[in-house]
């Protein structure tokens, strides 16, 4: 294990460090006025810890106190990066108990973690792997897509974004989307411009393009929507006319996220959504046993704007 090791709340003084950590992590590089607007900008009371080593920042850690419907408190874990060179040392272990050991008043905690990540969190942090979803992808044969240009609208998502009432699924556990947020997350991102897909029935998604920069293929993503989640109909018509939409702006692929045997899983899947070799793992660690519940994946409706970096 390192030495000297000092662990600090990063402030916004530390945003090229944060900046430079991140992007020497991942092929898609952020700009320093992501990380202000994510943490220093953000709709959520945020706490980010960082480790230093002989003044290089190492590692960061990341919560942010957020809401599901039903005024349930909980920790949502993010931005979990250790530098190569620090990884292996026990930063990620000492970081993670710093950031976790004022939170425990909260409902739960959870993350989104890729494969490595999710072992660590269960075993350093009790956070247990509930399930894991596939990022889902419809790909070459968009021949299945029968949505007609004109049983949509189609408009930037702005501040001034009225969204629809409508009720997803009062049924499900799922994070609180209210309009303050949906404008902070989608109006304000600095990096993607999101479109609102509003259908005449006003269910709705959320959609952008992107284009990868290893591949260089343009993704479409359906990072978000509204729609009654016991009805495949319902679900096929918003999802077809979305991706329709995507491919009107130029996406070569279209992506989204279901969790597998719910109705969306089946909707898209009868449109031509396969399963990538991607996949989430949804971590929680419950606090409170009223709430035990949640560890029963079948019980949540999750989204890929869930995940803070779609």
């Amino acid at each position: 294990m390192l030495k000297n090791i000092e662990i600090k709340h990063i402030t916004e003084f530390e945003l090229d460090d944060l900046k430079n950590l991140v992007n020497g992590l991942y092929a898609v590089q952020r700009p320093s006025n992501y990380f202000k607007w994510q943490w220093f900008n953000s709709q959520f009371e945020s706490l980010l810890i960082g480790a230093f080593v002989g003044g290089e920042m190492a590692g960061v850690f990341g919560i942010q106190k957020k809401t599901l419907c039903g005024n349930i408190n909980f920790g949502y874990i993010t931005n979990l990066n250790v530098a190569k060179k620090f990884q292996g040392n026990g930063i990620f272990k000492i970081l993670g108990n710093e950031a976790l050991k004022n939170n425990e008043y909260l409902d739960f905690h959870c993350v989104f973690a890729n494969e490595a990540a999710q072992n660590r969190c269960k075993v350093d942090f009790g956070l247990s792997p509930i399930g894991s979803m596939h990022l889902m992808v419809l790909e070459n044969d968009f021949g299945v897509l029968d949505g007609n240009s004109d049983e949509w609208k189609l408009n930037q998502v702005t501040r001034s974004t009225i969204f629809p009432e409508t009720i997803t699924s009062a049924s499900k556990a799922m994070f609180e989307y209210s309009s303050s947020y949906r404008h902070w997350r989608f109006s304000d991102h600095p990096i993607y411009k999101y479109m609102i897909v509003e259908m005449e029935n006003s269910d709705f998604s959320i959609i952008k393009v992107f284009k990868d920069p290893v591949n260089s293929l343009v993704y479409g993503d359906i990072v978000d929507f509204e729609c009654a989640t016991n009805s495949i109909e319902s679900l096929k018509k918003l999802f077809i006319c979305s991706s329709k939409q995507l491919i009107l702006m130029g996406a070569n692929k279209i992506t989204t996220w279901a969790i597998p045997g719910t109705e969306l899983s089946m909707a898209i899947n009868v449109i031509g959504f396969k399963r990538s070799d991607y996949k989430s793992y949804f971590c929680l660690r419950v606090n409170n046993d009223r709430f035990n519940y949640l560890n029963d994946l079948s019980n949540w409706h999750l989204r890929e704007s869930d995940a803070s970096n779609y």
